[in-house]
């Protein structure tokens, strides 16, 4: 058994500590340089990523924007300077929203400006990558914003904007609509397909061009009584969702009914309530029809109407087909 000098026993351990921190030190720099690598990273798809991570931008669909920008290959979609007639009517698009009943503060005005993108893409060397992703990223929020608004309705009861975000089994889906519409020549054209295509809801839209005019110089007046009511009805046939031309539709205020075929309309008139006891407004599937149901009165109704009724007119139980047991 050999025997090690206290002395000797010290020097050891302060070389061994010594080369093991080296060790530690010499490995803490190289993962700090391989994240300040990442870090210094200043191309426009850099940005993008960082910026997918978070919400600082305020995006309103974030998730929908974050699978737009995986599908697309976390690259800028609008701000490259090979192609930019999808990125002008894009822009064109929501300088109009009014002209689809929706409203211009919904879509980023303050910072999608036609100033800086002119510059991103006519100068883009006196701009930075950073304000090129933010601007990108903000263009493809605003435009899903309004596929989903033009789709859904802007405050539709089973669709919130968080449950359109999740992307979850919609029955139509902003983002891949987008991409799908990056692809296509008739670009405009494409992304107001999202609209409702019936019949109503066009002639809504012809009635609110014409009195708001077409894209009169990009400057709208506040909407007036008449304007406000087409805006408010087209929000309402949105959430109707109706993607046939063969419905019922029942319209409380004119007290009619309206049987919706491809060939031909035929109208009627119907009951509705009254303001104290209004008639529920509701979207659903129709299984079968009753005709000549019986109705039950019920008893405060007997008593409160139709009883003062027959007590000033004998007959009128008689006349108007009721059975008294």
């Amino acid at each position: 058994m050999k025997t090690i000098k206290l002395s000797s026993l010290r020097t050891f351990l302060l070389v061994t500590s010594v080369v093991f921190c080296s060790s530690s030190v010499f490995a803490s720099c190289n993962a700090s340089g391989a994240g300040a690598g990442i870090d210094n990273d200043t191309t426009v798809s850099a940005y993008i990523q960082r910026y997918l991570g978070n919400n600082r931008l305020m995006l309103s669909y974030p998730k929908s924007v974050a699978r737009f920008y995986h599908a697309y290959g976390t690259e800028a979609a609008w701000v490259n300077q090979s192609d930019t007639r999808h990125t002008w009517q894009a822009m064109l698009l929501l300088d109009c929203v009014k002209l689809y009943g929706l409203s211009a503060n919904d879509y980023h005005p303050k910072e999608l400006l036609y100033e800086p993108l002119h510059t991103m893409i006519e100068e883009p060397g006196t701009i930075s990558n950073e304000k090129k992703a933010r601007f990108d990223m903000l263009l493809t929020d605003a435009l899903i914003t309004l596929m989903n608004n033009m789709h859904y309705g802007k405050l539709n009861p089973d669709y919130s904007s968080d449950k359109l975000d999740d992307g979850l089994a919609l029955p139509f889906d902003a983002e891949t609509a987008l991409l799908s519409a990056r692809q296509q020549e008739k670009f405009m054209r494409a992304i107001e397909s999202a609209q409702p295509r019936t019949k109503q809801y066009t002639a809504m839209q012809d009635k609110l061009r014409q009195l708001k005019g077409v894209r009169q110089g990009d400057c709208y007046e506040t909407p007036d009584a008449e304007v406000t009511k087409i805006v408010i009805n087209m929000e309402r046939l949105r959430w109707a969702a109706i993607d046939t031309n063969f419905y019922i539709q029942v319209n409380i205020p004119s007290f009619t009914l309206k049987f919706v075929r491809p060939d031909t309309t035929y109208q009627f008139k119907v009951v509705v309530g009254k303001t104290t006891a209004p008639t529920p407004t509701l979207n659903s599937n129709i299984t079968y029809l009753t005709t000549f149901p019986e109705w039950k009165i019920p008893q405060k109704i007997f008593i409160r109407e139709l009883v003062p009724k027959g007590l000033r007119n004998p007959d009128f139980f008689e006349n108007n087909h009721f059975s008294v047991y």
